[in-house]
């Protein structure tokens, strides 16, 4: 019992117990499921037993000798309720020593838990319980007869597992020397059913709470002595609830349904006029979206009651849904705070929240309801006769819930949503309705459901003085490639909705909570490598020594290789290259869905993958990567010369997301010739050639190979090119010309051109014929066959001394314009690679080792052609040309 005091009121009168400052506290079964929490529940109310009292009204200052009370309501041992549900069903579907089971299993579990928490009082629990699973089997037994279970039933038995909950605490806390009682709610509240759910009794419930409490919390008790070596606040007085469980009007038991246990918390610190209510969870407070979708959600200090109560009614998992109101109505602020963390003071919910949000435009919070159903309706009759009234009476009579309405201006549509379960039989409901409009007048023209749908809110009270709420919320969106379906904002400008595809959902609330929380840091940019080869691992060398006067700082989340990925959200150490080893011995796979998370947490369009491999699967994801938001980088040629529709299809995601796409070095190197093209053709020049040498590895060849002063063979400097890392890991990939064509394929293309890679003529410099070369292993083709070209390599090289020439393996592309006015057609182009012969004065003969050289003609350049020549082969030239294309993207970002 509770020690009561005297001397409160006057003439000695002992104050009664609504006299007494009150702090109500909740603890959810997720936190009590084992022995050493229920322990620690002393020490987390002792840490907050006056925290209520700087909530105190003004009225109650006066309270003189009042104390300060903890009221705690409990629900059950985690999964008790659970198992006690199963055993219903089993009750039904199967035999008793089903049932039975489970009823070993419960009785199992918390007799465990008590063994460690109240050794000297077991045999008198024991028994409490043994008791109550008695009376419970003999229900389940009647259920199993009669094939049938009443609602009180149901309730009855799975109410159980508060009473257990309460019962174990109370003699904890007894033992502990804690002056306490424990209190059934079945005895004294009292609530009924209502369309929106329980419905209490308000006068009833506070009759039976004042009687109950005049028998049991006056009654003068001097604490226990302690067992225990805790020390016990000698001011602390205890009172432990029953949460989740009730009566009805007839007194059978009911309940506030699924976690109900935090309006039981609500209803008890209105019934005790409490000063506070303390909601004790396992996170750290209330988060400004869900932290599982948006890991940089941040903890809200100050909520108001209404941004709870819309945040909650999309979907935000706070608290029970008819929480809020009786806090609201008796003014009591509440709390929620971390059970393993009493360090954090959490987040206080009152009637109006003073905090300035970390938000931009004062939006507090983001939140989703998925699993939502659209029906649309259309029709001229809308706006002139009582139809949308009727929309809304056809669902009352099936008892379905409108989540969301929206209806354009000119009022000949609605758009309503309900949840999944109820999409069927609204669309049924309405059907039916309107059937005479349908069918005859023509009132209504379509009636539809669109399923998958998810409900995208943002909430804060302040958005009413904010202007450009709505234009960030939906740019957001659809910079992030998220179709919004319908939207709605509510009278009070508290709220804006959108509604979006399910699968879209984590895509959008990180969109635009990114958008308007700015959790990622504006001068990082996030980086995911994909390919660690020659040119991947020299990128990560020349990221390891950042430079002094870069736009962002470059943080590398993501190093991925063909089998193996390492993953590290605060970013992979470059230094001394000791990522090699942790790749090695990772067990990580390369996963695209973890890529794209990782690499774009914060905000996607502070991050960007570069794609460093020479895979053909990889670029099938650019197009999704930049839907996403997410940037790309890549010296691959695979998607640029591939086929054109993935070329058109990474174009128009780029154009339609706002994102970046970078191939710089796909030709060249990192000469700037893509970019020179892509700048021609913008400002309207019409390039009417293209003639190069875009292969390093080849200009390498036959530069050294024409030198006067080299007698080398040709199959020896192939050799050699092939040591010094210029080739391709097999040269005959540069041989065969194919690789030099998809770079014409993509110059051509920049142009205009619909061309494919078997639309360029292609002479290569291992004949065709000679299958045997080519299908030879590497070892043996460089062993054997490539000496059999020595001759006729030789012969031609004689030839173009004697008539001062070189020989030079180029590319060119000749280009033709419609000249039908006023018609837009592709240019007309033809294209091939292949050994040719230059005089020695021309540009292409004056090369040094590697250099790429082009000459590009158009209208403006039509008598001198434009030429740009340097190093295009090797590792370091090609990952210094991706890391400028890195410089130029952070030159792009603006810090938002």
């Amino acid at each position: 019992m509770i020690t009561s005091v005297s001397n409160g009121k006057a003439g000695g009168e002992e104050l009664e117990y609504l006299d007494h400052y009150w702090h109500v506290h909740k603890i959810g079964g997720s936190i009590l499921g084992n022995a050493q929490n229920y322990s620690n529940v002393l020490q987390v109310v002792t840490s907050s037993m006056k925290d209520h009292l700087e909530y105190r009204k003004e009225t109650d200052s006066n309270r003189v000798g009042a104390l300060s009370c903890q009221a705690i309501i409990v629900s059950a041992m985690e999964g008790v309720t659970n198992q006690l549900l199963k055993m219903t069903q089993l009750a039904i579907t199967s035999k008793d020593t089903e049932y039975a089971q489970v009823k070993d299993q419960i009785l199992a579990k918390i007799l465990e838990c008590a063994a460690r928490l109240i050794p000297s009082a077991i045999g008198e629990f024991e028994r409490i319980l043994r008791e109550h699973l008695t009376r419970i089997m003999e229900v389940l037994r009647a259920i199993s007869i009669t094939q049938s279970m009443s609602e009180e039933m149901e309730d009855l038995i799975v109410g159980h597992g508060e009473l257990w909950s309460a019962i174990l605490l109370h003699l904890y806390l007894s033992k502990q020397g804690v002056s306490c009682a424990w209190l059934d709610t079945r005895k004294v509240l009292y609530v009924g059913k209502g369309e929106c759910g329980p419905v209490v009794d308000w006068k009833r419930s506070s009759a039976e709470m004042d009687k109950w409490m005049k028998s049991n919390f006056n009654q003068t008790q001097s604490p226990c002595a302690s067992s225990s070596a805790q020390t016990v606040p000698s001011d602390l007085y205890v009172l432990i609830v029953t949460g989740f469980i009730a009566q009805n009007a007839k007194g059978m038991p009911t309940t506030l349904g699924r976690n109900g246990s935090d309006y039981s918390a609500s209803i008890f610190g209105a019934l005790l006029k409490s000063s506070l209510i303390t909601i004790w969870k396992d996170v750290d407070g209330l988060f400004s979206a869900d932290p599982k979708i948006v890991p940089k959600a941040t903890i809200l200090k100050e909520v108001s009651y209404q941004e709870v109560s819309e945040l909650s009614y999309f979907g935000a998992n706070i608290l029970h849904p008819h929480t809020m109101p009786p806090a609201i109505i008796n003014n009591i602020p509440i709390k929620i705070r971390n059970f393993f963390n009493l360090l954090n003071k959490g987040s206080l919910i009152h009637s109006k929240s003073n905090d300035i949000s970390e938000s931009i435009y004062n939006v507090k919070g983001f939140s989703a309801i998925k699993r939502v159903s659209l029906i649309n309706i259309e029709g001229a009759g809308l706006g002139i006769s009582n139809l949308a009234q009727r929309v809304f009476l056809s669902l009352r009579d099936v008892k379905v819930s409108v989540l969301l309405i929206s209806q354009g201006s000119s009022q000949s549509s609605i758009c309503i949503g309900v949840t999944e379960k109820d999409g069927d039989v609204s669309l049924e409901a309405i059907k039916k309705e309107f059937y005479n409009e349908t069918t005859y007048t023509g009132h209504v023209q379509t009636i539809e459901l669109v399923k998958d749908c998810s409900i995208i809110a943002a909430v804060g009270d302040q958005m009413v003085s904010s202007i450009g709420v709505a234009s960030k919320l939906f740019s957001a969106l659809t910079k992030a490639g998220v179709n919004i379906k319908a939207i709605a904002q509510g009278s009070s400008e508290r709220n804006i909705s959108a509604v979006v595809c399910e699968k879209d959902t984590p895509a959008a609330l990180k969109a635009v909570h990114s958008a308007f929380y700015r959790p990622f840091d504006p001068d990082v940019i996030s980086i995911a490598v994909i390919g660690c080869g020659l040119i991947g691992s020299e990128l990560l060398e020349q990221l390891s020594n950042p430079q002094p006067n870069a736009n962002h700082t470059y943080k590398v989340r993501v190093i991925s290789n063909s089998k193996q990925s390492i993953y590290n959200e605060s970013g992979i150490e470059l230094k001394n290259n000791n990522w090699k080893k942790q790749l090695i011995d990772s067990k990580e796979k390369l996963s695209i869905e973890k890529i794209m998370d990782l690499v774009s947490i914060g905000f996607p369009k502070h991050s960007v993958i570069i794609d460093c491999s020479a895979s053909s699967d990889i670029p099938k994801y650019y197009p999704l990567f930049l839907s996403k938001g997410i940037h790309v980088i890549t010296p691959n040629k695979t998607g640029f010369s591939g086929p054109f529709d993935l070329y058109k299809e990474i174009h128009l995601a780029a154009s339609k997301h706002f994102s970046h796409c970078f191939y710089e070095t796909t030709v060249g190197g990192g000469l700037p010739i893509i970019h020179m093209i892509k700048q021609m053709v913008s400002i309207g020049d019409k390039i009417t050639k293209i003639e190069g040498i875009f292969s390093g590895t080849l200009s390498y060849i036959f530069n050294t190979f024409s030198n006067l002063e080299s007698n080398q063979k040709w199959s020896d400097i192939v050799k050699l090119a092939k040591e010094k890392g210029f080739t391709e890991p097999d040269p005959r990939d540069d041989l065969n010309g194919k690789d030099f064509a998809r770079k014409i394929v993509i110059l051509a293309r920049e142009i205009g051109a619909t061309i494919e890679l078997s639309d360029i003529k292609i002479i290569g410099l291992i004949p065709e014929i000679d299958k045997e070369a080519s299908l030879a292993p590497l070892d043996e083709f460089m062993t054997k066959y490539i000496t059999n070209y020595d001759e006729s390599f030789e012969k031609m090289k004689q030839e173009c001394r004697e008539k001062d020439m070189v020989l030079r393996y180029s590319g060119v592309v000749q280009v033709e314009y419609s000249d039908v006015e006023g018609v837009v057609a592709y240019p007309k182009v033809t294209a091939s690679v292949s050994l040719q012969r230059y005089n020695k004065s021309h540009a292409f003969a004056n090369l040094t080792e590697c250099d790429n050289i082009v000459s590009i003609s158009s209208q403006r350049y039509n008598k001198t052609p434009l030429v740009i020549q340097g190093p295009g082969a090797g590792a370091v030239v090609t990952a210094a040309g991706v890391y400028g294309d890195l410089h130029r993207l952070s030159a792009n970002l603006q810090h938002i």
